[in-house]
Parts: C-alpha cells; structure tokens; sequence
C-alpha cells in the first residue's frame, strides 16, 4: 500500500511517500526494497536524496525496517512481516527522523518534528544511521465466525458409535485432493518411524445436580485446581454468590462451598479436603458430561459410559473424551505396530469449554478455558527422535495437537511440559508439532472446526466437509473420522 502526502512546503509540514508491504520470510532482499522504493519515488535501501526543491541542504536518508507482522501471512502458511520505509530528514548539519507507527484499514498516521532550513544550505555529510524502535499498533484483521459455517443435515450427527469402533469411515484429506477410506486403513497410511500421539486422559462423570435450598443448580466440573478445588461451570449461577453452600443430589453427604462470585457462569467450589467423598459422590450421582448434540431426553445411558471413553484412558480428570482416539480397538492397534507405527502418549485433560459456543462474531475475541496438560521428558525425546529420524508425527485428536503446540519451539523441537494451556490455534498459526492430524468431523461455527482450517487450509477443509455432507459421513463425537495432512499453504 502506498501513501502520498504533500512535500515540504513552506510553513514547515513534510510528507514523503510511504509503502508498506507484507512479505514472506526470506523475501526481504534489497532488490526488492529498491524496487518497491522506486514505485514510491523512494531511493532504496540506506540511500541518500536531496529534495531538489529546497538544494543539498535538506536531504533524505531511507532505511528498511523489517518487524514481525501478527497479521499477515504468505501463501505458505508463514508469518509475513512488515517492511516499513524509515526516512531521515538531514537539515544542514543536523537531523530529524519519523517513522510510520499505526497501521490497518483505519489509515496511518506520521508524526513529525517542525522543520527549520539549515543556517547555511551546502553539502551534508553522511550521517549514521539512527536505531529505530518500531512498533506496531495495528491489531489483526477480524476473523468472521460467519466465513466458518456451513449447513449440516440433522440426520448425519451421530447419537450412537458404529461397533466395532474401527469399522468408521475415514476422509482422507491430502494437500492434492480427497479420498474416502476406513478407519482400518490407517496402518496402510502410515509407516515405519511414524508415531501417533495419543491422549491417555479418562472421563469423569463430570455433571451434578445440586441444590442451593430449594434452588437447583446444574454444576458441570470444568478442571481440578488443588486439593478439593474445582473450577466448574454452573447453570442458573446467577442465583449464586461467594460462601454459598450447595448440596448435591443423589449423594448428600457431599457438599461444595462457592468461593467466589460466578463470572460468566464460572466459579471455584471448595469440596473440601477429602477427596475420596467426592470421588464416591461423581460415581453414584454423577453423569457421563455427553455433548449437547448427543440427543438423551432421559439422561446417558450404560452404554454411554463406556462408549464415551476411549482405549488410552487412564488418568481420570477430563469432562470431553478426545473423540478421535475412540475409533482404536485392539486389533487396530496391533496392526500398527505390526507396521511399524510407534505410539507415544501425553496427558489433556478435556475442559468443559470444549462445549461452549463462540458468540462473538469475531472469532479473535472468543477466549479458551484453560486445561491441564502433560508432555514428559520421555516423551518430548521419543517425540523429536522420531522426527530427527524422518518419522511423521501423527496427532491423533485435537487435544492432542493443541498440547504438542503448546511446548513446541519454532525448529520443531518437543519441550516438556507440565501446566494449563489455553493455546487458541485459529487460521493463520504456524504449525510446528505434527505432520498430520486424525479427527472427527466438527460443528459449524466452532473453535474446531476453525482449528482444522488452520491445520489443512480454509478452502481445502471447507471441501472435505462439503463432500463429507455429500457422501454422508457420521459427524461430531460418536460420528466417522478423518486424516488431516498439514499443508505449506495452510494460511
């Protein structure tokens, strides 16, 4: 973009030309820099000009700034950068410098020191370069929730898994086109030195009723923060506030105190230290948290307790099961060893804000409830042999991916980690972790369905679900599968 002000004038305002451009990496070459300068009537790169209208006494020196830009991004998927065009104005001996500091679709703005000509115009000696601190204002551009809906019949949501679990179809999704496969494929999919990363964390009967005297609250445990300390997500919380005792139902002896006044229908609740009370309070009034889709008028049934749980399930603490790890069965499993598929296993526990709806129409503003995850030392090393090797990591889920991209350095590199995360991985983040990704077919209009465009490409991903739509694939938790391959050109 190019911006043109007035010249020097006599009441001593300035204005030069600006360009401003977003590039790839790698594409900020002073051939380049000159060229654009050119367009704008710029000399390139740490050249000097003299304005011929005012003589050798007021001369221009141009340096290239180039400074991250959040907001751009190349077509292959990188973060762009903006290269600035910094002027120097010399006046005599002296020297005044500006840059431009605000940027988007709102305008740009300059500020300039006032200008006086030099005592005695003449010749100036080059000057050094002065050292800029730029910054840049602009915020991303927003990201339209509408641009992320599509329609879905009714009829393609799963209520119930297809038995046996592996019998799902699966959509393969590559960067040259689609290809409808199976669940059972998988083996012939992937390789020797592969390996998949699975999410090893179990379902708790997460969903309680309670009461607040004669009122009823629904409280859906949302994350363990300390001994007896939960952060939960409370309906009809409004009715609530801080040193509330609530009771819960079907097991009362068990009993929570409000610590502190809902936010957003969030709250802490104290259930005090004996962790084994409440423990015997979830199984024998608490409910598998099933997703709204999930049509149970009379509550989950005994087969939704174990359906909803996956093979890898072994640290209980999640309120969502990782929903792609639900098509694995054993002979499944012992295939892909058989080929030569290593397997490595981390820990996220599922929150419930993997249900919660995005109500801002941009997307940038919508904000993740934070979860517990682990990556171990061993695992991070088995990780980055693997790809050191020339192994592709396959995310299976993603929870999964969503961890790996939260220790994960810019080379690659697995780090350990042991903490919350609310990593909001949205088109135009840079994939690092993994080489491809299995995952079931997500809601329109949600931070999962954004996250797989972001992982395979917009217009690829809204490809597959409308061919998906079209061959009728089994959508959401319970629903058919699909392998994900990352492409350059995500962005």
């Amino acid at each position: 973009m190019r911006f043109c002000c007035p010249f020097l004038n006599g009441d001593g305002r300035m204005g030069v030309p600006f360009i401003l451009r977003a590039i790839n990496r790698g594409d900020a070459t002073n051939h380049q820099f000159a060229q654009l300068a050119g367009k704008g009537g710029m000399p390139a790169d740490c050249i000097e000009k003299a304005d011929p209208a005012h003589g050798d006494g007021w001369r221009m020196q141009q340096h290239t700034v180039q400074m991250p830009n959040p907001f751009a991004r190349g077509l292959d998927g990188r973060r762009g950068f903006l290269v600035v065009w910094v002027v120097d104005i010399g006046i005599g001996q002296a020297g005044h410098g500006f840059l431009l500091m605000r940027g988007g679709a709102r305008g740009f703005g300059v500020s300039l020191p006032q200008l006086r000509p030099a005592r005695k115009p003449g010749p100036v000696a080059p000057r050094a370069a002065s050292r800029y601190r730029p910054r840049v204002l602009a915020q991303p551009p927003p990201l339209r929730l509408d641009d992320y809906d599509f329609i879905l019949p009714e009829h393609l949501i799963a209520q119930a898994p297809i038995r046996p679990r592996d019998a799902a179809r699966m959509l393969l999704v590559r960067p040259d086109g689609l290809e409808d496969r199976g669940v059972r494929d998988l083996p012939v999919l992937l390789g020797p030195g592969d390996v998949m990363v699975v999410n090893d964390t179990r379902v708790i009967p997460a969903r309680l009723h309670a009461r607040r005297g004669q009122a009823r609250v629904e409280i859906m445990l949302n994350r363990h923060e300390e001994a007896g300390i939960w952060h939960a997500l409370i309906r009809n919380a409004r009715r609530l506030k801080a040193g509330d005792e609530l009771t819960i139902e079907g097991a009362e002896e068990c009993t929570a105190r409000v610590l502190d006044n809902p936010d957003g229908g969030a709250a802490r609740l104290d259930f005090g230290p004996d962790q084994a009370r409440l423990a015997a309070a979830l199984e024998k009034a608490g409910e598998v948290p099933l997703p709204p889709y999930i049509a149970r008028p009379d509550g989950p049934t005994a087969e939704d307790a174990s359906d909803y749980q996956t093979i890898f399930a072994r640290r209980p603490g999640a309120v969502a099961a990782p929903t792609a790890s639900l098509h694995f069965t054993e002979a499944l499993l012992q295939a892909l060893e058989a080929r030569g598929v290593a397997r490595v296993t981390v820990t996220l526990h599922v929150g419930a804000g993997t249900f919660l709806p995005v109500r801002s129409d941009d997307a940038r503003a919508h904000k993740l409830h934070e979860e517990w995850g682990e990556i171990t030392p061993e695992a991070a090393a088995r990780l980055n042999a693997a790809r050191a090797a020339g192994g592709r990591v396959i995310a299976i889920g993603t929870t999964a991916l969503r961890l790996l991209e939260s220790a994960v350095r810019p080379d690659g590199t697995i780090q350990p980690f042991r903490g919350l995360t609310d990593v909001y991985l949205l088109p135009g983040h840079e994939f690092h972790s993994a080489d491809a990704l299995m995952t079931n077919f997500h809601l329109p209009r949600s931070t999962l369905f954004m996250l797989v465009c972001a992982f395979a490409g917009d217009q690829r991903m809204r490809n597959a679900y409308n061919h998906a739509v079209m061959q009728g694939y089994r959508f959401y938790s319970y629903g058919d599968s699909s392998l994900l391959f990352r492409a350059k050109d995500a962005a």
